[in-house]
């Protein structure tokens, strides 16, 4: 449950986030800053803040303040602080705790044994929907084969121009995308990426240069998907060729959301006939089954 407070003047925005009291207040402080070092639509000036609110037996408030461009930008960015709450919440295994005053105690996570890292990659894949389609069997394969990798702060993941041969999955942490421009050398910021986002599918299906450098804004972990991996489960499935186009398609327009009228490189189209290219790639059926409720 949240509690929201709206702003108190024009370009401030004051939201409270419950979270149940299974691990250290500092760790959820921490998490939660991650969430708004995420964001993409709230003013890095003033600088956003997190902190403790209140603490009792039932729930860690958390107190998130951060202010946007002008008043239209307060609910969009609520909407997306709330999104990347959920995301980075459960990235860290954290429950929301229920509303105050009702007696319900949040369960006790802390008491139980954590399970073994191997059931943190399954998490991920249940999570994305890119892999909605694979069996059980073949998730559990895939969770097997995925590489885990860690990242230190300001640690480049993937330069700009590099062909990536992987998909890169974020497990936990935020990455910074920037795009170095060509006429002044100046890098400019196209995204950021929280968990449950991916990157790499340029290169590894259409071989496509990265639009931008990635490094990581604090510490980062990712699982990553070889192609030779990834060309074998999406010519079983072929409806992941249509879940790709729309992830390429949503971190195009995000990138030229962020970069404005400046050219920030080959983004790849927003049309249909992406699918048709990976499908043809990867040796896949053109005209994909329908997919089912």
């Amino acid at each position: 449950m949240t509690n929201l407070s709206g702003p108190d003047r024009s370009h401030g925005v004051t939201l409270r986030v419950r979270l149940a009291p299974s691990v250290r207040p500092a760790l959820v402080v921490e998490t939660m800053r991650d969430v708004l070092l995420s964001s993409t639509l709230i003013l890095k000036s003033p600088p956003p803040s997190a902190q403790v609110a209140s603490l009792d037996a039932q729930a860690i408030e958390i107190e998130l303040g951060f202010h946007v461009a002008d008043r239209s930008g307060a609910s969009p960015a609520r909407t997306e602080i709330l999104d990347l709450v959920y995301r980075h919440a459960k990235a860290a295994r954290l429950d929301l705790a229920p509303p105050p005053g009702t007696g319900v105690l949040p369960s006790r996570r802390a008491s139980r044994p954590l399970p073994p890292r191997r059931a943190s990659s399954l998490r991920l894949l249940d999570n994305l929907p890119l892999f909605a389609v694979l069996t059980e069997p073949e998730k559990q394969a895939l969770a097997a084969a995925m590489d885990r990798r860690s990242y230190r702060e300001s640690e480049v993941v993937a330069a700009q121009g590099t062909v990536l041969e992987r998909l890169v999955l974020v497990r936990s942490g935020v990455l910074s995308v920037t795009c170095r421009d060509p006429d002044d050398g100046d890098e400019h910021e196209l995204e950021r990426l929280a968990p449950g986002d991916c990157f790499g599918e340029r290169g590894i299906l259409l071989g496509l240069e990265e639009t931008g450098t990635v490094r990581a804004l604090g510490r980062v972990v990712t699982y990553e998907i070889g192609r030779d991996i990834l060309a074998p489960l999406m010519r079983g499935r072929p409806a992941m060729a249509e879940e790709l186009e729309v992830i390429l398609s949503r971190q195009s327009e995000a990138e030229r959301r962020l970069a404005g009228s400046r050219n920030a490189g080959p983004l790849p189209p927003t049309t249909p006939g992406l699918a048709g290219r990976i499908r043809s790639l990867l040796g896949l059926p053109h005209d994909p089954p329908a997919r089912t409720p």
